[in-house]
């Protein structure tokens, strides 16, 4: 059992709880029961490290069994995991685990979402766990977005994006990723406030065939560029004096058609 603050699996621990990702060794960190029992189950080989406080194995004693053999496990005295998590009431356990790779547009599914300049992490993490419930299976997000394995997003997710093709792009890759999708059959479908109703309550966008889903920053929306090089700008019709709807409700509601 670890006592010692000054222990290296520690300082590692601590400084990936920060930002909840290492970006150089492509690796992430989570904490709780079913967070870390869910990734287990679903994906047990991209667990490299398990953390207990020893009071969580002592009220979960058969919990390490499901850790894949591969992984390290660790147990930390109890106060002490409580002192270096983020959370105010750790369960006591936690995995670190590499963040998996994405695959190339050929291989991305009939669904795929655009997130343009998304930057409140509940937001961001809201609508990816959205995504996953409703069949989406491949996510582009620019740069400028908040990261899917930061631990705010991680978290308000529910770890979906381990569930998910995550591609992350540069702003100035956007228009070329979009022409190389438009190339590959899909059709191109942007959220925007001077959008069309119709589209979207007439059933158009309800046909099948490959489809990407745009939805853009919680204050600017898309820039024209990008609009311009859509096949469909929709827009949700709305009945109250509120003049949009939070952007992580708007995409859920659109995804909701797709589904």
């Amino acid at each position: 059992m670890i006592t010692s603050s000054s222990n290296p699996l520690i300082k590692k621990v601590r400084a990936l709880f920060k930002r909840g990702y290492d970006p150089g060794s492509r690796v992430f960190i989570t904490e709780g029961k079913k967070l870390v029992g869910d990734i287990i189950k679903a994906f047990p080989e991209i667990v490299n490290q398990v953390v207990f406080s020893n009071s969580f194995t002592e009220k979960n004693p058969d919990f390490h069994q499901i850790v894949p053999k591969k992984a390290e496990q660790e147990i930390f005295e109890s106060n002490l995991y409580k002192r270096i998590s983020p959370l105010k009431n750790p369960e006591g356990v936690l995995c670190i685990c590499s963040i998996p790779k994405s695959s190339e547009i050929e291989d991305m599914g009939e669904k795929v979402l655009l997130l343009y300049d998304v930057q409140i992490p509940e937001n961001m993490g809201g609508i990816l766990r959205i995504a996953e419930v409703f069949g989406f299976k491949s996510i582009f997000y620019t740069k400028s977005s908040a990261y899917p394995y930061s631990s705010k997003v991680f978290r308000a997710s529910q770890a979906a994006p381990v569930y998910l093709n995550m591609k992350r792009l540069p702003q100035d890759e956007v228009i070329t990723t979009l022409k190389a999708m438009k190339s590959e059959g899909y059709r191109l479908i942007c959220a925007d406030v001077k959008g069309d109703e119709s589209i979207l309550h007439d059933g158009i966008i309800t046909k099948k065939g490959k489809s990407l889903l745009i939805i853009g920053n919680e204050g600017n929306g898309l820039p024209d560029e990008l609009i311009s090089e859509c096949d469909l700008n929709i827009r949700i019709r709305q009945q109250g004096n509120i003049e949009s709807l939070n952007v992580a409700s708007a995409a859920a509601i659109l995804m909701h058609y797709f589904s």
